[in-house]
């Protein structure tokens, strides 16, 4: 179950918290789900924010205040809503930003999609202002990257 709440805006390093929140609660517990639970948070972007909706995502924020990128979000324009997939109770914020870095222009052929991925925190630059698209990237890291858009987790006690 989803239950929006509409907290003042907060903006912290460019990221734009919007004013819909849920909390995804089984009863009334806060447990991690066995079967992913589809979400869908109503959302009205400004005018200049509509302008640029493919930037609307999900964060999940943690009982640290940490936020983690949920792969499975996106806006439907039409709808007006973010729907996710998620199997972890808590609170879920409906995040807006527009990641860019100062060297990308030189690759222009893949700057909205650089833009695109940071912006839904799959892949990060060499720095925050510098993505190095020439850079070579290890395999470790273009395995982080994947894992990261596709959203998979893992549990384990031990190596």
């Amino acid at each position: 179950m989803a239950s929006p709440r509409a907290p003042a805006p907060i903006f912290k390093n460019s990221l734009e918290y919007l004013r819909n929140w849920a909390e995804v609660t089984t009863g009334n517990k806060k447990v991690n789900m066995t079967r992913p639970v589809m979400v869908s948070i109503p959302y009205k972007p400004s005018a200049e924010i509509n302008l640029d909706w493919e930037y609307i995502t999900i964060w999940k924020i943690d009982h640290s205040g940490n936020e983690t990128p949920v792969a499975s979000a996106e806006y439907d324009p039409q709808e007006r809503k973010v729907n996710f997939t998620t199997t972890f109770s808590g609170q879920y914020a409906v995040v807006w930003q527009h990641k860019t870095f100062k060297d990308i222009d030189r690759v222009a052929w893949a700057q909205k999609a650089i833009e695109f991925m940071a912006s839904k925190g799959f892949i990060t630059g060499l720095t925050d202002n510098l993505f190095v698209a020439d850079a070579s990237i290890t395999r470790a890291d273009f395995v982080t990257y994947l894992i990261r858009s596709l959203g998979l987790t893992a549990e384990f006690d031990d190596n």
